[in-house]
């Protein structure tokens, strides 16, 4: 389902936004600026489905207000649900490669907004600059490494 858009914001404001989010720590000013043009603001109502297991992935997420219920998932086997909040990211499989199945589901448990980033694109920023790239695939294995853990976990 396609997510309604928010008011917009600056690229400015936004970039401010993202220096405070654990994810983007690891970027420098200029390039946060340079994401923060790749992005939409988006809305989404509680209990509104914002994507399934299964489905293709082409939309990364910062979430600015609310909370997610999402939920990770390999065959028949899942990982105990997290509940995403203000400030953390969703939606990662969209930086492994535009179009990946995704492998978890994520449902808005309030209202909630967000920022929505293009994968691709952002993919695209990370060949044509290999410095964001690096600090995009630190930030992407942090992520990653804390869902298979959670996964092995559970």
């Amino acid at each position: 389902m396609v997510p309604s858009a928010a008011p917009a914001s600056t690229d400015r404001d936004v970039a401010t936004l993202l220096a405070g989010v654990a994810f983007f720590s690891g970027f420098s000013d200029e390039q946060r600026r340079r994401m923060a043009s790749n992005c939409r603001p988006v809305k989404f109502r509680a209990g509104q489905q914002i994507y399934q297991v299964g489905e293709p992935s082409y939309v990364f997420y910062v979430l600015v207000e609310g909370s997610v219920f999402f939920s990770f998932a390999v065959g028949q086997r899942q990982a105990p649900a997290q509940v995403i909040g203000r400030g953390e990211v969703f939606g990662w499989a969209a930086l492994v490669e535009a179009g990946t199945p995704r492998n978890g589901s994520a449902a808005a448990m309030t209202d909630c907004t967000a920022l929505a980033f293009d994968g691709a694109d952002l993919l695209a920023m990370a060949d044509a600059d290999h410095t964001l790239g690096y600090s995009l695939m630190r930030a992407l294995n942090k992520i990653i490494t804390g869902t298979l853990w959670a996964f092995v976990a559970g």
